[in-house]
């Protein structure tokens, strides 16, 4: 069984400044303005009307979220009227997005469904998610989502591997897989006739075997969202004008199993593909670094966030491992 380790013995000098998003210990959510100067614009969108600007350092408070969660509604910490929308790709933030409340219905929209309300349920993607007809693997693909966005979540089916979602006015079945863990799965409507899926017959894996698949596998993910929370605060400590290197790590690759790892811990057939994108984002971030010299404000944010959206999709392996590990100890 091979293993190909990720994390290199890459040591980044002074990476000890953690990067601060600033969420504040109540129920607000709080964002960092990153750039010098950013635009504040009347509707979520790159063609919406100069409203306001903001600066670097500034603090605001998000209060609600546009379709697909890639723009924020935000206002003055402690101000009653809002100021306009702001781009997630200009701030620093620590709060999941889908937690705020859905307050655009249709700017960027493209499909004919139309949402009143804010359904009340939302899911993060963790790697390009395929809209399907049925809840059903196999079943036809309408549209893909890409990974990085909020959708919002209409109905689940009733094992809750699916759920029924908003991609700007097009509406699919997504499998859960790919989605980081929803607020109240629960209680969120259950579709009605559905098409029946079969059961198949359980594979009886000793207990020990597949912890110590697990342990493996977690080990991994953690080395390799430690290196990419450091790759993220060294491209922070560039934009503070440090020195840029020119002896940067190696590009990664993905995690490497084989036909018995996979009996021994079936999940890895869902969790490992995720990782793609992951790597993808951390070779991003890391491309830069090859180019020895000064770097433009963009593309050193770029590369932070590269970094940091590797480390959202560790960070949530981590959580559905975790997930799965309780499950399986719960039924023994």
């Amino acid at each position: 069984m091979i293993r190909i380790a990720l994390l290199l013995t890459f040591l980044l000098c002074l990476v000890t400044q953690v990067i601060v998003t600033a969420q504040s210990e109540d129920d607000s959510y709080q964002l960092i303005v990153d750039p010098d100067s950013v635009i504040i614009r009347a509707i979520p969108s790159l063609d919406g009307e100069f409203v306001a600007s903001a600066f670097r350092g500034d603090i605001l408070e998000a209060v609600g979220r546009n379709l697909d969660g890639t723009w924020f509604l935000v206002q003055r910490p402690g101000r009653m009227s809002t100021l306009g929308w702001i781009s997630r790709m200009v701030i620093n933030y620590d709060f999941p997005p889908e937690a705020l409340p859905l307050t655009d219905f249709t700017t960027g929209a493209v499909g004919e469904f139309e949402l009143t309300r804010d359904p009340g349920f939302a899911a993060f993607t963790l790697a390009v998610v395929n809209l399907r007809v049925q809840p059903l693997d196999g079943e036809a693909v309408i549209t893909q989502a890409p990974f990085g966005i909020v959708l919002p979540v209409l109905q689940r089916d009733r094992l809750g591997d699916w759920v029924l979602v908003d991609y700007l006015g097009i509406t699919g079945w997504v499998n859960t897989d790919n989605l980081r863990g929803i607020e109240a799965f629960e209680t969120i409507p259950i579709a009605s006739n559905l098409p029946e899926i079969p059961v198949a017959s359980a594979l009886i894996i000793p207990l020990e075997i597949q912890l110590s698949e697990i342990e493996e596998f977690r080990a991994f993910l953690t080395a390799q969202n430690s290196f990419a929370e450091q790759i993220a605060a060294f491209w922070v400590l560039v934009y503070d004008y440090e020195v840029m290197p020119c002896e940067p790590p190696a590009f990664v690759t993905n995690y490497l199993y084989n036909d018995t790892d996979e009996r021994a811990f079936p999940e890895l057939e869902y969790l490992v593909p995720r990782l793609d994108a992951a790597s993808v984002f951390l070779n991003a971030s890391i491309d830069p670094m090859y180019i020895c010299g000064a770097k433009r404000p963009q593309l050193i944010l770029d590369a932070k966030n590269a970094a940091l959206n590797a480390s959202i999709i560790y960070e949530a392996t981590l959580s559905s491992i975790a997930n799965i590990q309780s499950e399986i100890t719960g039924r023994r």
